[in-house]
C-alpha cells in the first residue's frame, strides 16, 4: 500500500510538472488565439490572385536598418534582404498552437507558421494530386523545419520542376491581424503574400538566414554556404495577405 501511495504521489507530481510546462509553453498562444479569431480586412480589391505569376523579388541594398520584433517575451531583430511577393495555392500548412510545443527553438518563437505554396501548373489541384505524392512538413532533431515530397515514376513533372514551383515559407507576421488570418488558412486555399525576405538575429547571434532563390537547395543556399542557420526555405516578414477579394494588414 505504501509503495502504491508513493507511486501515486510521484505520478501526480509528474503530471503537475508536465502541466506547468504546458501552460508556460502554450498559454500565450492560447490566449492570443482566443482573442484574435476574427481578423479584420483592411481593403477589398477587385484584382484576382494570379496563380500563373512567378514570385516577385526585388533585392535591397546591403546593410538595411534592423527592425525590432518582440514576441513571446523575446526580442529579435530582423534585417530585410529583399522585397517579396508570392501568389500561390496552399499545399501544406503548419498551424499547430505553440508551433512545436515544449521543443521550441528561438526560430520557432519568431517564425510562427510554415506555409508551402505552389504556383503555375502545381496550383492545379488535379494535376498536383496526380503527380506529387506525400508532401508534408517536418522538424529535424536539430530544430530545422523542412518539407518533403515524392515524385512517382509516371509523373509528368521532374523533382526540379516541383522544387522550383513550390516554396516553403517560414512566416513572421507583421501584425496580430495577419497572424489571425494565417491561423484560419487551410490546404488548397489561394493566397497572395507581400512583405520582405529577412534574416533574423537575437542577442547578437544568427537565428536564421533566408533563401533568396527559388532554385537553391539546403547545400547551395546562402545560409549553408556561410555557415549560418537557414536553408533553401524563405523566411518572410509578411506585411499583407490577400485571401479571395480581402486584403489584411
Amino acid at each position: 500500500m505504501k509503495n502504491y501511495e508513493i507511486t501515486g504521489f510521484v505520478s501526480l507530481g509528474v503530471i503537475a510538472f508536465l502541466f506547468a510546462l504546458f501552460l508556460n509553453s502554450w498559454s500565450e498562444d492560447i490566449i492570443f488565439y482566443l482573442t484574435n479569431r476574427n481578423p479584420s480586412a483592411s481593403e477589398i480589391t477587385s484584382q484576382k490572385i494570379d496563380l500563373q505569376k512567378e514570385p516577385v523579388q526585388k533585392d535591397l541594398p546591403e546593410f538595411q536598418k534592423m527592425r525590432k520584433y518582440y514576441t513571446h517575451q523575446k526580442t529579435f531583430f530582423i534585417e530585410p534582404k529583399a522585397e517579396y511577393e508570392i501568389s500561390g495555392r496552399i499545399l501544406s500548412t503548419n498551424m499547430k498552437l505553440g508551433m512545436w510545443g515544449l521543443s521550441r527553438t528561438d526560430f520557432d518563437y519568431v517564425a510562427l507558421i510554415d506555409v508551402v505554396l505552389g504556383w503555375q501548373d502545381i496550383a492545379n489541384i488535379e494535376l498536383y494530386e496526380n503527380n506529387v505524392k506525400g508532401l508534408h512538413q517536418a522538424k529535424s532533431p536539430n530544430g530545422g523545419r523542412y518539407y518533403r515530397f515524392y515524385v512517382p515514376g509516371n509523373s509528368i513533372w521532374s523533382v526540379d520542376y516541383v522544387s522550383s514551383h513550390t516554396s516553403h515559407n517560414h512566416i513572421v507576421p507583421a501584425s496580430n491581424n495577419i497572424m489571425a488570418v494565417l491561423w484560419q488558412l487551410k490546404k488548397y486555399d489561394v493566397v497572395k503574400l507581400k512583405g520582405y525576405l529577412v534574416d533574423i538575429y537575437k542577442d547578437g547571434n544568427t537565428v536564421a538566414w533566408t533563401s533568396l532563390s527559388r532554385y537553391d537547395t539546403d547545400q547551395t543556399s546562402r545560409g549553408y554556404q556561410n555557415g549560418k542557420f537557414g536553408g533553401s526555405c524563405e523566411v518572410m516578414y509578411v506585411t499583407s495577405i490577400q485571401v479571395e477579394e480581402k486584403i489584411y494588414r
